[in-house]
Order: structure tokens, then sequence, then C-alpha cells
């Protein structure tokens, strides 16, 4: 659990969890205990979201799409009111957070184009998540945006079973025209020895990287927690 005190009174502090489309009190206590002001959540059961339209607490903008378990693809959560905005494709959810944009997505995966799901175009990885990544571009030209989630995408490393070289580079294509930067892309992957992380947080460039870190899930997922605090 992250010590708020130890902290700068300046930072934000930034999440992204895969929920696998569970919730119950023990996945809300380890998303609370991680102290986050934003998450980037993805695999977000209706579960989650309480009667009054937050989760855990949290003000709440989800993905139009959802998954084969009914779950949403994508969740922006905020400690701070939020604005909801438009995304136009239905694995991205998007924010306005204290005069900054942020968005939570999905990129494909194996089988992504299996019923239910109507929304993946293309032959490969690389052509279905373009609509995705075109609309984080969109948003990143004009204003500042914050975006992670399930990328299903090593970004540093070899190549890791899931994901193709042309979806990184596309990624990567992304972050050097937005001039970004990953923090979390040297963190370890939950659950391959030695590999790098598919859960990711990119922040712009400019700013100042305090801590990225994993938070194990201890088995409520089969993702853990990827946390970055930057200096605001």
């Amino acid at each position: 659990m992250a010590d708020p005190r130890t902290r700068r009174r300046s930072s934000l502090r930034i999440g992204t969890w895969n929920l696998d489309a569970r919730w119950s009190a023990d996945r809300e206590a380890v998303l609370l205990d991680a102290e986050c002001d934003v998450w980037l959540l993805t695999e977000v059961s209706p579960d989650a979201i309480a009667t009054d339209g937050c989760i855990a607490g949290n003000h709440v903008s989800v993905s139009s799409g959802r998954m084969a378990r009914d779950q949403f693809y994508a969740a922006v959560l905020s400690r701070k009111p939020l604005t909801p905005l438009e995304a136009s494709h239905g694995a991205v959810a998007a924010a306005a957070i204290n005069g900054h944009t942020f968005m939570s997505c999905v990129l494909p995966f194996p089988n992504c184009k299996a019923p239910p799901d109507n929304l993946w175009r293309g032959e490969n990885f690389d052509e279905m998540a373009r609509p995705v990544l075109d609309v984080i571009r969109r948003f990143g030209k004009a204003d500042i945006v914050i975006w992670g989630g399930d990328f299903n995408q090593n970004i540093a490393g070899k190549y890791q079973w899931i994901g193709s070289s042309a979806l990184r580079e596309s990624i990567v294509g992304v972050i050097d025209e937005l001039d970004q930067q990953i923090p979390t892309s040297q963190l370890p992957h939950t659950r391959i020895e030695d590999g790098y992380t598919i859960d990711q947080i990119a922040v712009p460039k400019c700013w100042e990287v305090l801590e990225a870190c994993r938070i194990s899930s201890c088995g409520l997922s089969d993702h853990d927690l990827y946390v970055v605090e930057v200096a605001g």
C-alpha cells in the first residue's frame, strides 16, 4: 500500500489494472490501497459500478463497447470530478480531469473478433489497432493526453507470444508523435518469467517520473496493477 505521507504534494499517481471482468470487496480494497488519483482500468465488470455511478467512490467514465462477459472494455476513474468524453471507439474510455485528457483502452488480442464483438476490422493486430490509436492521436494533438490500459503488447524486450512487432511499432510511433514516454514499459509481466508488462501508462515526456511500479493483484485478476507517479 502506498503511504500518502511520502508523496509530493503536487504529484499525480496514475494506475492501470485489468480487472478480468470480476469485482468484489477484496478487489476494491486492492484498488484503494494503491492510492491512485486516476485509474485507467480495463475489462471492468458492470458490478463494479455503484448506484451513484461511481466505482470504489471514484468518478467514472466507461467505454461504449462491452466484451464477451458483458464487461466494459475500459474505464477512467478519478478521485476528482471528471467530464466524460466521446471516444468514438468502443474499446476506449475518455475523460477530462483537471484540465487534462485521460484515456483508457484495450488493444486487439487473439480471438478479439469472435462473437459477439464487432469492433475490430483488419487482418492483423496492427490493422485492428489503428482506429484506437487514431483516437489517441487525435486527442493528443489537441490536448495533453495521459493514456494507457491493456495494450496486449510488450514495449520493452523481445516479442512475447501476444501482439506483434508491427503493433509495437505503431504504438511507439504514437508515443513519439505525441512526445510521450511509457514509464511502465520496463516493469515485469504478471505471469511471464523475465517478460515485460503488456499493461501500460503513457505520459508526456517532459513530466518527471517519480515512481513506476508493479503491485501484485494477489490472484484477484490475471493481471497485476501497474502504477506511475509523476511530478505535477
